[in-house]
Parts: C-alpha cells; sequence; structure tokens
C-alpha cells in the first residue's frame, strides 16, 4: 500500500519531492570589473568617487575612468538629489578652476559645496586617482 497521509479528513498519497542537482554556473573572471570607493561626506552633500579596474591587483586602475556620485542633501531626506560626473576632462577643469567647469559646478551647489568639492579632488589627485 502507499504511504499516505490524512488531512482534516481527506486522504492523500504522501510524495516526496525530487532533490534535483543545483545548476552549476562558471563565472569567466576574464569579465569581472572589480572597483574602489573613496566617500566624503558632511551635512549638505556627499561624494562619492569610484574607480574600476580590471584585475585584481590594485596596482593596475583605469586613468581615465572615474565616476562620482554626487548626492544634494539640502532639501531634506526623502528629497536628495543625485547626479553622476565621469568626465575626466571637466573633472580636472573643476580642479584646475576653469571658469566653464566652475559655472557647471555650480548649477548643482553653492560656493561652499564647490570649494568643498575641489578640495575632495585635491586629495583624489594627491592619491593618483585623478
Amino acid at each position: 500500500m502507499e504511504n499516505r497521509i490524512q488531512i482534516n479528513g481527506v486522504w492523500y498519497v504522501m510524495e516526496t519531492p525530487e532533490h534535483k542537482n543545483p545548476i552549476s554556473y562558471e563565472i569567466d573572471e576574464d569579465k569581472l570589473t572589480y572597483a574602489q570607493s573613496c566617500v566624503y561626506e558632511n551635512d549638505k552633500y556627499c561624494f562619492e568617487a569610484t574607480r574600476i579596474y580590471k584585475d585584481f591587483d590594485l596596482d593596475i586602475f583605469y586613468i581615465d575612468i572615474l565616476d562620482i556620485e554626487f548626492t544634494d542633501k539640502r532639501e531634506g531626506k526623502g528629497n536628495w538629489i543625485t547626479e553622476h560626473w565621469d568626465s575626466i576632462y571637466w573633472l580636472n577643469g573643476v580642479l584646475e578652476r576653469n571658469i566653464h567647469s566652475i559655472e557647471t559646478l555650480r548649477e548643482s551647489m553653492c560656493h561652499e559645496g564647490v570649494e568643498t568639492f575641489i578640495s575632495f579632488l585635491k586629495v583624489l589627485k594627491n592619491k593618483g586617482w585623478l
């Protein structure tokens, strides 16, 4: 007789689930990209710089690829505005205080924020990120 169970007065044939072997996927490590971040945050702004490298060797970075996520926190939690800046030429222009680069930056932040961002870029430059 089959293995049966009764639930609420109804008889059922008890089944055992089939345990299928999990599908195994292999990752092609040549397609992996690694990242490293540096973050500065105050009560008004947050700057997160991310650089990527292809090999898990922290000495070999893509020099021309740097992404900065900028968060404007002045409007209060829930209304924060986030932007991404990834032009090395524009970032260097801000660092060099190029008038056109600074004017573009002032669309997103106040004078204090501009100066804070320039200081952040100086740190990145000194660390070899820019």
